[in-house]
């Protein structure tokens, strides 16, 4: 089995030369933002690294997180940017020397010459080269109930079996298994615990049952009262005010 991270498919791919004194841009979201600087400087800031995208380095600018990108004064931006989405979102600031690579100089320099008559499906297949190289796997039997259970976190207080098995490429077997072994549960009912949690603490916040019902994607109040009844021996209103 190949562990190591993949790009999937590219959504945004192309070749520009970024005007000096553009407005600051902030980006966020599960997509992976790759550059390829050719020539020129833009300023990074997520938080944590506040940097300067330099000249022959190759970039991977986090999923999951906030970034802002701005203009240097005096110098224009020449790069090759890339949105794709990952078999495992990078969630980490990455930086790549690729003048110290011969394969890496070679493979971007012809991506400048060629990006107009390049597919976006072949520019995939080359780019997992390149993550291969400068990526450490990320996805390995030891860890995969840990990353399925922060994915599910992030989402709830919604859930989705079938968004896990897009995000990981396993079978629902599988995936439960792992997540078992490592939590003495299943991926189902660790999400319906969780959910049912939000339940009593959004009711408690003053929320309404219908309001809860919509966020947390049950199909009505009735069913939510079953399950929670089923969970925690009373309706959701009685335990509540009875807590």
């Amino acid at each position: 089995m190949n562990t190591a991270n993949s790009v999937l498919s590219i959504d945004i791919f192309g070749q520009g030369l970024r005007p000096r004194a553009l407005p600051p841009e902030q980006y966020s979201g599960e997509y992976n933002w790759l550059y390829f600087v050719k020539d020129g400087a833009l300023l990074y800031n997520d938080g944590r690294v506040f940097t300067t995208l330099k000249p022959n380095r190759f970039y991977v600018l986090p999923a999951f997180g906030k970034f802002i990108l701005t203009d240097v004064k005096g110098k224009s931006f020449n790069h090759l940017y890339f949105k794709v989405k990952c078999s495992e979102p990078v969630r980490e600031f990455v930086e790549a020397d690729v003048s110290a690579n011969p394969f890496l100089s070679d493979f971007f320099n012809m991506l400048m010459q060629h990006s107009n008559s390049l597919d976006t499906i072949t520019v995939a297949m080359l780019l997992n080269t390149v993550f291969h190289l400068i990526l450490p796997p990320t996805i390995r039997e030891s860890d995969i109930a840990e990353k399925i259970k922060l994915f599910v976190d992030e989402r709830l207080p919604r859930f989705s079996m079938r968004d896990i098995i897009d995000r990981f490429h396993y079978s629902k077997r599988y995936l439960d298994k792992k997540f078992k072994d490592a939590y003495n549960t299943s991926i189902i009912k660790y999400g319906k615990n969780e959910r049912l949690a939000y339940v009593v603490k959004a009711l408690a916040e003053g929320k309404t049952l219908v309001a809860v019902c919509d966020e947390i994607g049950y199909s009505s109040p009735a069913n939510l009262s079953r399950d929670f009844k089923k969970h925690f021996g009373a309706p959701p209103l009685s335990y509540v005010k009875s807590d």
